[in-house]
Parts: C-alpha cells; structure tokens; sequence
C-alpha cells in the first residue's frame, strides 16, 4: 500500500502468509494536504468471515476524517497560502506558485519551468520586491536559462503577510540551456553580469586588465570569461606564476594577436615584480593579471597597477549573495558532467546564501564536491552539507557555535530513533514540545520520504 500510495484491501486467501488467510486486512494513506507527503496508514483487520462491502468505505472516509484535521490543524499562514495557490491554479494556461521562507505549491505548469533551486531565487526576488508594492511585475531567468515573466502578489493570513503568490509566463528564449558556466553571459548571476560586461567594455579598448579579489573569488576564471566573450576563436596563454617564471611570459609579451591571463601574480618577490612590469611595458599583447592585494606588499601593487590601463574587484560571495543560487547550479553541473542532473533543496541555497564562505567559490565547490558524495545520486538536502555550512536558522540568521552543537545533538538523536520526535525527545531528556520547538528555530525538517 505504501509503494501504490492508494486504498488496497487484502482478504482471506489473498494473502501471501498461510498465517494471515484467515484474516482481512484494509489499508488507506494518509498524505499531508499542504505536502502531499505520506504521513501516515488507517488500518483495519478482521477474520475474513466478517469482511463485506462497507470495509474499504469506512476506512477510507476515517482517513479523509484525518486528512480535513491535519489541515485545520496547520497554521493559518499556511492555509491562507495553500488557499490563494488553489484559487489560481485551476487556470491550465498560468504556471502559479505559491510560497513564503518555508512552503512551495507549485501546479503542473510551474514545476515544469523550475527547479527547487529557485525556491530560494523566487523567494529572495520576492521578498525585496512587496517592500514597497502589494503587486510587482518583473522578469527573471531562472536555473535552468529559462527567462519568466513574473507577477508577484502578496497573500494575507488575515492578520499579517503569509507569503506570495507568482504567476509565470515563459519567456520569448523558451530553450532552457543545455550546460552554462561562468565563462558565459548569466542574466541570473546579476554582479557577476554586470562585472563581465565591466570587464569587456574596458579590454575592448585597452590592453591590460588587472583583476583583483580575495582568493577564491573567481578572478582567473573571470579573466578567462572575459578572453572567451571577447575572441572566442582564439586561445589564451595562461601562466601561474605560483609555479611557472616570469621569463615564460617575455616570449609571448611581443605578438599583438596574443592573450595572456597572469596568475598568483601576488606570489612574485620584488625582483621578479621588476621585471615582469618592464615586460609588461613592451607588452603588445593583451595581458589580464590576477592579484589578491592583501597578499602582497602596497607598494609592488601599486607599481604593477601603474603599468596596467584599469583594475577591477571580483568581489567576494558575501557581496554578492544574490548570485549564489544560479553559481550553486552552475557548479552542481560542472562537479557531475554527463550524469542525470542533481538539484540543491532550497533550504539547502538558502543555508549557503547565508554563510560568509570566506574561501569564496573555491569553498563553494569544495561544499557541494563533499555534499554530492553524501548525497550520492539523489538531490543534494540541508544535512548533505558538512555541519560547519548547515548551521543556518529558519529565518535565515548562522547560528552561533553553542547552537550548532545544540542543532547536531538533536539531528544524531533524531536519526538514531527513524526520526520518531518522541523517541528522540526522551534520548535527549527533553519534552515532545521542546523538540518540536527546536526543531522549528534550528531548521531541522524531516527528510523526504518516497
């Protein structure tokens, strides 16, 4: 009954235990309105003698019975959001969502058009859209390079804002992109766009670059992007100066055609500083350099600056956190090539939104690489993060270290008891309610069940 997920009744010698042909046994699911998730079985058992027509009925209406208490017993934001997602799904030519931080309706049309990924997109996008408006209009390009046509509603609870309502049209480019990467225009990953067409406005007329930022940040690969956008049939000469010489850059310094993408520039002395600013100078090429500038001293900075036509910060992914669930996409796809699609859940975006990662996108990577083996095939959840990133509460604040330890003590104690609250509760020495409260404010949510 639980792999069919609908109503079975098994009588007498139907059953496949000799034991049991005696026996009838009736079997109706329970599913969470809201959710939809399996919550639960009503089951009857008789001796076969008495089994008749009216069995199966009866169980069946104590169940839907259940079902109507589950949903008046759920919040009233999220009644008022299932309601509004109701009324305005029955149209077959809208693609509507409804949401808020923690729930997502979505009809045929919408769940089509995006991926849980853009849970954590639509809701941010929304959020600092209704500050100022009741209803905004927009267009957004969503994970999978689709371009949608948003209208964005709020919906009350009768008291306070309950969360959104969206209704979607696909964009005119209705071709989702097959593969992106970051060495391509991404309309959804707004500052590293705009950094991008920064960058090719200023190489387009100059010739050298300098491409600051933290390490980890992304400069070589913006450098590469900018190379790629500018002359895409040609190939760049890439040095890292971490390992290679400065003297390896002089034999390219002369030829006008050339590009040369400069490396850990930051990992030269000062002789070896000197000398590439004088092969900088009869440099006819075009050169982008690379510099983390608090890992150098301010006055070689400052003198290879001199020899460049411009600079530009790539700054960190805590200033531009906005980017960072079309990056979490893009990276999922480069980290699992030429395999069935893996998906990060929303609450997993959002835990990643908001922390610093102070390694920046080599972090990121490094996050995800560890949460796809945990996850190993199925879309990556909040607690395939290693503990140190997952540590996010529901409103979105990190957690400080006394309540990441609190936030691990109530996960192991929840795992080790099939996730039965009451169970764990008792391991823990502490109360259901206390549990289930905890469980609200650390942003711990029962995994899926299939």
């Amino acid at each position: 009954m639980i792999e069919v997920r609908s109503p079975i009744i098994v009588a007498g010698p139907e059953h496949y235990l000799e034991d049991m042909q005696d026996f009838t046994c009736v079997g109706v699911p329970i599913k969470d309105p809201l959710t939809m998730r399996l919550e639960g079985i009503v089951a009857l058992t008789c001796h076969y003698r008495d089994t008749n027509e009216h069995l199966l009925p009866l169980v069946a209406e104590a169940a839907r019975e259940i079902e109507v208490r589950l949903q008046e017993g759920a919040s009233t934001r999220e009644r008022a959001l299932f309601d509004a997602f109701l009324r305005t799904a029955r149209s077959p030519a809208l693609a509507v969502a409804s949401m808020n931080d923690q729930f997502l309706f979505t009809n045929a049309q919408a769940a089509e058009l995006f991926d849980p990924t853009d849970h954590a997109l639509l809701w941010s996008w929304a959020k600092d859209s209704m500050q100022h408006s009741r209803t905004v209009t927009g267009r957004l390009t969503l994970s999978r390079g689709v371009p949608v046509d948003v209208r964005c509603s709020t919906v009350d609870d009768g008291a306070s804002p309950a969360g959104v309502l969206l209704t979607m049209r696909p964009g005119r480019e209705t071709r989702p992109a097959a593969r992106r990467s970051l060495g391509s225009t991404l309309p959804d990953m707004p500052v590293w766009q705009r950094l991008l067409d920064e960058g090719c406005r200023l190489l387009r007329d100059r010739r050298r670059l300098a491409v600051l930022g933290e390490q980890g940040a992304g400069k070589a690969t913006f450098a590469r992007a900018i190379h790629n956008l500018l002359r895409p049939d040609t190939s760049a000469l890439e040095l890292d100066f971490a390992v290679d010489q400065v003297e390896q850059f002089a034999t390219h310094a002369r030829d006008d055609d050339s590009t040369a993408v400069l490396r850990h520039v930051d990992c030269l002395d000062h002789r070896q500083v000197r000398a590439l600013c004088a092969h900088l100078e009869r440099s006819n090429g075009r050169v982008l350099l690379t510099v983390d500038p608090t890992q150098i001293d301010p006055i070689l900075l400052s003198r290879l600056i001199d020899q460049t036509d411009g600079a530009l910060t790539v700054p960190s992914l805590r200033d531009r956190r906005d980017d960072i669930p079309a990056l979490i996409a893009v990276l999922l796809a480069e980290l699992n090539p030429g395999s069935t699609p893996v998906r990060c859940a929303s609450e997993c975006v959002d835990a990643l939104r908001h922390n610093d990662l102070p390694g920046n996108v080599a972090e990121l990577r490094r996050v995800l690489s560890t949460a796809l083996a945990a996850a190993d095939g199925r879309d990556v959840t909040l607690d395939d993060l290693p503990s140190s990133h997952h540590a996010v509460s529901r409103q979105g604040r990190r957690l400080v270290a006394l309540e990441v330890a609190e936030r691990a003590a109530v996960v192991r104690a929840l795992q080790g008891n099939s996730w039965n609250a009451e169970a764990a509760a008792v391991a823990l020495g502490i109360s259901r309610a206390t549990i289930y409260r905890k469980m609200k404010s650390l942003n711990i949510k029962r995994p899926a069940r299939g």
